[in-house]
């Protein structure tokens, strides 16, 4: 079974059992699998970087999109930034992300909600939240010769990606999907004025007010791919070997 089966077969145990007592067993096996991933277990051709010094840049999308599965319980997907670019703030609500650099380096930066009695909405109700209380973490720097990045619901959950310097790429799991209709759309931010700083338990804490910006400007940027072969579960997980064509096109940034 190729490593990509392995891959979407872990996850699917992983999050069709997530209120069972080895969710977080399995959490963890599926983080070991994705340390593991690389460019050529999905046949992802590395950017040319003498061709891209020589050649103009253009005006494509800064990033793009290469949907590899989707179900009810996860996606799984891949992220291509461009040069200089970046995903800006956003959050995954109620959801858990893992990602793991396939070349290139990102820098994460991420935030956590408050966990004093203030993480709800400043503002308005849970479900109508403009402005929310979080709790800054530090920045994480991630490459192809390091682990997987792991958020959740609680931590982590509000976070940028940016190309350090790049382009870059990286295997993106969401558990579960987007989902508007069932309240799990994705939300972009803005980074207000610091609120304060205070000791807890003997380190200092920083927090920040979120708020919600609409970028309706950066999701048309994004270039959703569609060359990547639209499996089925059963046929990504039981087939003895699936490889797609190599992905190319999309990475001549």
């Amino acid at each position: 079974m190729a490593t990509i089966q392995r891959l979407a077969k872990q996850a699917f145990i992983t999050f069709r059992t997530k209120e069972s007592p080895t969710f977080a067993s399995n959490l963890e096996k599926l983080k070991n699998l994705l340390d593991k991933l690389t460019a050529d277990d999905i046949n992802l051709s590395l950017p040319n970087e003498q061709l891209d010094a020589i050649v103009p840049p253009t005006r494509e999308a800064p990033v793009s999109h290469i949907g590899i599965y989707e179900c009810p319980y996860f996606s799984m997907g891949v992220f291509i930034i461009k040069k200089g670019c970046e995903i800006p703030l956003h959050d995954h609500p109620s959801m858990y992300g893992l990602c793991k650099v396939l070349y290139g380096k990102i820098k994460v930066r991420c935030y956590s909600l408050s966990s004093d009695g203030n993480s709800e909405a400043v503002n308005g109700t849970v479900k109508q939240k403009r402005a929310i209380r979080c709790q800054v973490m530090n920045d994480m720097t991630y490459d192809s010769s390091t682990g997987s990045c792991v958020l959740t619901p609680m931590i982590g959950n509000y976070h940028s990606i940016h190309a350090v310097p790049g382009p870059t790429a990286f295997l993106d799991i969401l558990a579960p999907p987007y989902a508007p209709q069932e309240e799990r759309d994705c939300n972009y931010y803005k980074e207000c004025d610091q609120m304060v700083r205070q000791k807890h338990n003997f380190n200092t804490v920083s927090y920040f007010i979120l708020e919600i910006v609409f970028l309706i400007s950066f999701l048309s940027l994004i270039n959703t791919v569609k060359n990547y072969p639209n499996w089925d579960l059963f046929e990504l997980i039981n087939q003895k070997s699936v490889k797609p064509d190599r992905i190319d096109k999309p990475i001549k940034l």
